[in-house]
């Protein structure tokens, strides 16, 4: 893997111009396949923390996010930015969930959300 060249195509794609200097090192340690845990306040772009890392990497990045509306917004952004996202909850029909999983079972999804209560069902 061309690690600059494949972050900047990850960049792009995300519309993101700059990483801030605490990004940087969470990324690197995702890409060096280590267990990161990233505390941060909000508004911190804390989800290109993890998003860049799953453009790169091959398979699928499963978020597990507490805050529909911030699922559905993030999902959005995804797919405007053409990234494969999607997303498992409440407001879908249980159809589409299953939908959804047949998608992330057949590897056509890089990352997939879900809200904590939906790990059981």
């Amino acid at each position: 893997m061309d690690t600059k060249r494949d972050m900047k195509k990850a960049m792009t794609q995300l519309k993101i111009e700059k990483l801030a200097n605490y990004q940087k090192d969470p990324i690197n340690s995702i890409l060096d396949e280590n267990d990161t845990f990233v505390i941060a306040p909000p508004s911190v772009c804390r989800s290109e923390i993890f998003q860049i890392p799953a453009l790169m990497l091959s398979g699928l990045t499963l978020v597990v996010e507490p805050t529909l509306a911030l699922i559905h917004e993030q999902v959005n952004n995804l797919q405007l930015c053409d990234v494969r996202a999607d997303y498992i909850d409440s407001t879908k029909t249980p159809e589409e969930n299953m939908n959804t999983l047949r998608k992330a079972k057949k590897d056509k999804l890089k990352l997939l959300y879900i809200a904590p209560n939906r790990l059981q069902d």
